[in-house]
């Protein structure tokens, strides 16, 4: 009993010393501060550089509302403006990490949409989430096609 005394008040002056331990502190890292289970969308720093997937963010913001864009602050502004935009006009809310250990090589993450509770979604990365967004549209698009007389009385 006595040694467990000691082991919590080590543990105890560590802590007060290091701050507390983090769980999973590298997965928090990588996901700007969150779980993965708790993520919607992610954009890599390489994927943001190629692409503007401003529309996709949008699209996932609107299908939950209660989620909130956290923004790799060590990025250039010209990066991550349009997706700070994208967030004031769906007034949601965002948050910008600029944390030393959030780095800004092309596999590390530039946008996460994130819940703050797990939802477990899956696929996260954008450039399937965009393919499915994509997808589902044009096949509801096509259940919904009129033919040429009926458009004409539309």
């Amino acid at each position: 009993m006595a040694e467990e005394h000691e082991d919590q008040t080590e543990q105890r002056l560590k802590d007060s010393m290091n701050g507390p331990r983090a769980l999973k502190p590298d997965e928090q890292h990588h996901y700007l501060g969150t779980f993965r289970e708790r993520v919607y969308l992610t954009i890599s720093v390489g994927q943001a550089r190629q692409h503007d997937w401003t529309l996709t963010v949008q699209s996932v913001m609107e299908h939950h509302p209660q989620a909130q864009l956290i923004i790799n602050g060590n990025l250039p502004s010209k990066l991550t403006h349009p997706y700070q935009l994208v967030a004031i006009k769906a007034s949601d809310r965002f948050t910008i990490k600029t944390d030393p250990f959030y780095h800004t090589r092309p596999t590390d993450l530039a946008i996460v949409i994130a819940n703050d509770h797990a939802v477990y979604q899956s696929p996260v990365d954008v450039e399937k989430v965009a393919a499915n967004d994509h997808q589902a549209p044009r096949s509801q698009a096509d259940r919904q096609s009129t033919t040429g007389w009926q458009h004409l009385f539309h």
